[in-house]
């Protein structure tokens, strides 16, 4: 499941499949070091819901600068979860939500909930809400920005970010197999929510971008036009392509898996968070 038009929707056995994906090359919380993470599933109250997290860090960086991560599955897979593993080696705080904890069957919801504006905002909200609490327990850096990775609808959801209130809170944004453009059902652009450049040209924060030349969904051409945008508008920005990669090429849950560039983009992102995030 993904939040764009254009995307497979998910199936029954997609998302039981993501359960018991393949790991990832050199898993985070296989190697040695993990004996010195903390990690466990992380609920909290939001709207009289009960949300489902994740949160790691490392036992001597409780209260170092946080790192959410967002995406396009359902419930929170393993490569999500990998991935915090990995920002919280790295020594950030590590945080990521469920986007689908209020639905009993993630299999059943609509694509006009799935394509529509209200799911985005709402998983930002809920992932907000997550680190608010986590502040409230003295988990990660008690105030300034945020960096946020997200794969396929969660960096989507990094650039809605732009347009919700406390904009200014996203310090860094790496977005992996992000589409700009909402996709109708018959090929074309559809107008149903903001467009992903559009969301850019209002963004201020550093941000690096990665993505297959066979994604559809990430065009050689939309990637461009991001990059023009980004140096006529004199922001940072980094954007990385990889031959022949499909969308979901990052995540070893998706069937377009390449454990290959997966650790090409785990290498470049955390030199740029290193880098433009401390």
């Amino acid at each position: 499941m993904c939040l764009f038009d254009g995307c497979d929707r998910i199936s029954r056995r997609a998302f039981v499949g993501a359960a018991f994906a393949a790991p990832l090359v050199a898993r985070a919380h296989e190697l040695s070091s993990s004996r010195h993470l903390v990690r466990r599933d992380y609920g909290y109250s939001r709207d009289g819901a009960r949300i489902e997290g994740y949160v790691a860090y490392r036992t001597s960086r409780r209260h170092a600068p946080v790192v959410t991560v967002m995406h396009g599955n359902a419930g929170l897979p393993v490569d999500v979860r990998d991935t915090v593993d990995w920002l919280a080696l790295l020594g950030f705080v590590a945080f990521a939500a469920n986007p689908t904890t209020r639905e009993p069957d993630p299999t059943t919801i609509p694509r006009s909930t799935l394509t529509g504006r209200g799911f985005g905002d709402r998983y930002i909200e809920d992932t907000r809400a997550g680190l608010a609490q986590m502040r409230e327990e003295g988990i990660g850096r008690g105030e300034g920005q945020i960096a946020l990775v997200g794969y396929c609808g969660g960096g989507y959801c990094g650039l809605l970010w732009n347009d919700t209130p406390n904009r200014d809170e996203l310090g860094v944004l790496v977005g992996i197999h992000v589409a700009l453009h909402n996709f109708g059902g018959d090929g074309g652009i559809s107008t149903s929510r903001p467009q992903g450049m559009d969301l850019y040209r209002r963004m201020i924060a550093p941000s690096q971008f990665h993505y297959g030349t066979a994604d559809h969904l990430t065009p050689a051409k939309d990637m461009e036009e991001l990059r023009s945008e980004g140096h006529r508008l004199g922001r940072i920005l980094e954007i990385h392509s990889y031959e022949g990669a499909d969308h979901g090429f990052a995540m070893s849950s998706d069937h377009a898996y390449r454990s290959d560039y997966a650790a090409q983009v785990r290498e470049r992102a955390a030199a740029f968070l290193l880098q433009h995030f401390h």
